[in-house]
């Protein structure tokens, strides 16, 4: 839900209330789970 908040922020009429980049970057890095594994590592098995 955050993320969407955040993307509706971007999208607003007034570029004045936008929010800068820096400030987009680090609302997503907390959104971002501390410990998450990537989705693919070069060892990860392929899928048959």
């Amino acid at each position: 839900l955050h993320a969407l908040q955040l993307a509706m922020g971007c999208c607003a009429p007034s570029p004045a209330v936008r929010p800068d980049i820096k400030e987009v970057v680090r609302q997503l890095e907390e959104l971002r789970p501390k410990m998450r594994s990537p989705l693919y590592t070069p060892r990860t098995p392929a899928l048959d």
